[in-house]
């Protein structure tokens, strides 16, 4: 395989997750900035769980106010005999993917993970035939629940709670989507924001600075977006907005729909970020020279064509013939043609994906079957599928990264990524960091390098298994 800092033609696939990977705030949730923000924020800080009964457990006050939740089962939460937390002490806070090390080795959990395992934990949806409850009931407490964690991690990420001390975060995170003043007339005006005044940023700016790189660094890649919702068109109008050069947050470009090659910055030797051209407004538009040594290369298009460029997953069994894919047909010129057909299979789903890929889709919409997922539990082998190939051999040839939020630091949760050809599950040991990605919001609005950087560190992964050295 070449070598990461070069132009590599390794056929690259780039899943990304939308709520909470794209986008900071889901509209359809119904939540606002703040309260989705705060969700984002407690995955990424961290303490130890202790007996309740310890001295400076630091939730006791809040989750003690929580109205307590009688379940379908006949018990309650938050339970009495439930477990205590304590923030890391001053000197060691962070805000981070994984838990920090620690002197005593201690095991970490972040503050969602806490609440979710230990104070408010969702009720087994799988068994609830099996212990004589109705699921719907079990689905109506899971949502009540889901609004208790909610509550809990306000009240503890707000002035004065718990966790005051990582509140500067939180703003950060909001400062980062907020839309500077003199353009947010205009992106309201576009009807791509989610703000009636245009002030909130729909899509992260790590996006664009990633489809950028990409079309300047890996030509050979192809953009997946990859959503449970209902929010593919949201996402594809203001992407397309980008790649066609009208977005009005880039007024100056770039353009990457097929226009010759004229992109500013996103070099590998000028960093992950491509400098200034990753900013508002920033940029080389189509006409600009091209880089050195690359006069007269071919344009990327990474325009998503509806609905050729689209599908949704659908799960009915396990194994390799246990999903199926639901699309538009599409012909040898790449453009609709007749009814929808349904590609049973991951080895002939996979076919089908590199097929339009080679007809110059480089950019597919897909939804996911979030009632599988949701239906079992919320395991991973039921979630999203990815399909992959992994070896020595395979990885030199073709890489697939799946950036999501909801990636565990210990379990795959709700990505599954599948050997194609056997329909086999990759254990998540393997396919953590290589083929999948966890994403934490406060560290994609910290800058504008997140997705670039996750793709290269796996590229890295790739090659160091490519060369036997992993």
């Amino acid at each position: 395989a070449a070598a990461v800092g070069s132009l590599t033609t390794r056929r690259l696939w780039v899943h990304l997750d939308v709520n909470k990977t794209l986008i900071g705030v889901d509209p359809a949730s119904g939540q606002d900035v703040h309260t989705a923000l705060v969700g984002s924020l407690g995955k990424c800080v961290f303490g130890r769980v202790r007996d309740r009964s310890e001295h400076g457990c630091d939730l006791s006050e809040a989750i003690d106010s929580i109205p307590r939740l009688s379940l379908p089962d006949g018990s309650e939460l938050p339970s009495k005999e439930r477990k205590g937390f304590r923030f890391l002490a001053e000197g060691e806070d962070s805000v981070a993917l994984e838990p920090p090390a620690v002197a005593d080795g201690a095991t970490l959990h972040s503050l969602v993970g806490f609440l979710e395992r230990e104070v408010l934990p969702y009720m087994e949806e799988a068994s609830a035939d099996a212990r004589g409850l109705v699921r719907s009931e079990v689905r109506a407490a899971n949502e009540a629940i889901k609004t208790a964690r909610r509550a809990a991690l306000d009240l503890v990420l707000r002035p004065g709670g718990a966790a005051a001390r990582f509140l500067p975060h939180l703003q950060a995170m909001k400062d980062a989507l907020a839309v500077p003043p003199a353009l947010a007339p205009a992106y309201a005006a576009s009807g791509l924001s989610h703000a009636a005044d245009g002030s909130l940023r729909f899509l992260c700016p790590a996006y664009f600075t990633l489809l950028q790189w990409l079309a300047r660094n890996r030509p050979e890649s192809t953009v997946v977006i990859r959503t449970f919702g209902t929010d593919l068109p949201e996402v594809v109008a203001e992407h397309n907005a980008f790649c066609e050069g009208r977005h009005p947050l880039y007024p100056a470009g770039p353009r990457l729909d097929g226009s010759p090659f004229a992109i500013g910055g996103g070099s590998e030797g000028r960093g992950a970020t491509g400098g200034p051209a990753a900013g508002p407004g920033a940029g080389a538009g189509a006409g600009a020279a091209p880089p050195e040594g690359e006069a007269g290369r071919p344009g990327v298009d990474f325009r998503l064509r509806c609905p050729e460029g689209t599908g949704a997953m659908l799960r009915f069994a396990d194994g390799p013939m246990g999903t199926a894919m639901s699309t538009v047909r599409v012909g040898a010129e790449g453009k609709g043609a007749g009814p929808a057909q349904v590609v049973v299979g991951t080895a002939a789903i996979h076919e089908e994906l590199e097929r339009r890929r080679a007809l110059g889709m480089r950019a597919m919409g897909i939804q996911d079957h979030y009632r599988w997922w949701k239906s079992h539990d919320e395991v991973g082998e039921a979630g999203k599928v990815l399909l992959v190939k992994d070896g020595p051999a395979a990885l030199s040839e073709e890489l697939s990264v799946f950036f999501d939020d909801n990636i565990g630091g210990h379990r795959a949760k709700i990505v599954d990524a599948r050997d194609y050809t056997t329909g086999e599950p990759v254990p998540f040991s393997r396919s953590k960091g290589l083929f999948l990605r966890k994403v934490a919001m406060p560290l994609v609005l910290k800058g504008d390098s997140f997705f670039v950087d996750g793709v290269r560190d796996a590229e890295r992964r790739a090659d160091a298994i490519v060369n036997g050295e992993a």
